[in-house]
């Protein structure tokens, strides 16, 4: 898969979805929890106020939370957030990779 084109639109809402926008015109809306589990890395989102604090990257690559206690980013990859507001799968070496249409099933 190429890179993703540079995202210019990223929130976060309380009903824990998130909305993008790219600078070719794809938008897209998911919930987090259909695709990722609030467990290590991401445990941080648990809490809602942390959640609604989504960034973007400063040159519109990613989407990250900052986790204010260990200032490490927590980053969303950014071919699978394209392929998730695509609903694309990723193919690698004529295989499927990840399937959005599998949701937490997604990865293979």
């Amino acid at each position: 898969m190429q890179t993703p084109p540079k995202i210019i639109y990223a929130e976060s809402f309380s009903d824990r979805s998130i909305e993008i926008e790219y600078e070719n015109g794809i938008k897209g809306k998911f919930n987090f929890i259909f695709f990722f589990e609030y467990k290590g890395y991401y445990s941080y989102l648990k809490d809602l106020p942390h959640f609604l604090k989504i960034q973007i990257e400063v040159n519109g690559h990613y989407v990250y939370w900052l986790n204010e206690t260990t200032q490490e980013e927590i980053e969303l990859d950014p071919s699978i957030l394209y392929s998730i507001c695509t609903q694309e799968k990723i193919i690698h070496d004529h295989k499927v990779v990840f399937d959005p249409s599998l949701g937490k099933s997604a990865w293979k």
